[in-house]
């Protein structure tokens, strides 16, 4: 149970660190002389399009592979 609670914590902090570096994530705050607000933003539009991004590299990183591959073997 250790284990997978550490790997678990390993994921979110990996997608939160490509999250940042993607610009997924916005933070703002504010604040008055007695609070402070601070506030996130998810971009899932930027989320979803850079998902199908790297959907698409993969693919084609791995047709590539494949006809390298086949194109050794003959």
């Amino acid at each position: 149970m250790k284990n997978f609670l550490g790997f678990l914590v390993i994921v979110v902090l990996i997608v939160f660190g490509v999250g940042l570096y993607l610009n997924w994530f916005n933070f703002s705050s504010s604040s008055s002389d007695s609070s402070m607000n601070i506030g996130v933003q998810v971009d899932k539009d930027k989320i979803k399009t850079d998902v199908k991004k790297g959907e698409q590299k993969f693919q084609e990183t791995t047709k590539d592979l494949q006809d390298k591959i086949h194109k050794d073997a003959k």
